[in-house]
């Protein structure tokens, strides 16, 4: 038997790319900098980039950096509690459908179809 390769195109290597480096950012923001995303300081009020805050500050005098950083870390962590139940419903479903069969099994049919349709 021949291992397993992985082949990805240019723009699915461009998509990894940019994934890992919001993770990156993402993780090493709270180390680098440290600025609180919802600390107020208006005597800031919409500083340019220095080399303080590296993105500037917004109309409150909050750094973006850390704005940025906070918002990045959680959408990655939604989008992992997102598969998390996606992935814990689907295999439950699936298990009841599979054990059951019967009306079960055509009532997830029913719903999974129109779910299909509405999809496009």
């Amino acid at each position: 038997m021949s291992p397993v390769t992985l082949r990805l195109r240019s723009s699915q290597w461009l998509g990894l790319a940019l994934i890992l480096s919001l993770l990156i950012f993402a993780v090493l923001e709270g180390w680098l900098h440290s600025g609180h995303y919802a600390t107020q300081n208006l005597a800031n009020y919409l500083m340019m980039p220095n080399a303080q805050e590296w993105l500037g500050t917004d109309q409150f005098g909050r750094s973006m950096m850390a704005r940025m950083g906070s918002a990045i870390r959680l959408s990655f962590l939604l989008s992992f509690f997102c598969v998390l139940t996606s992935v814990l419903l689907g295999s439950f479903l699936g298990v009841l459908a599979g054990w059951y069969g019967g009306w079960v099994d055509s009532l997830l049919n029913w719903v999974v179809n129109i779910l299909m349709a509405l999809r496009g």
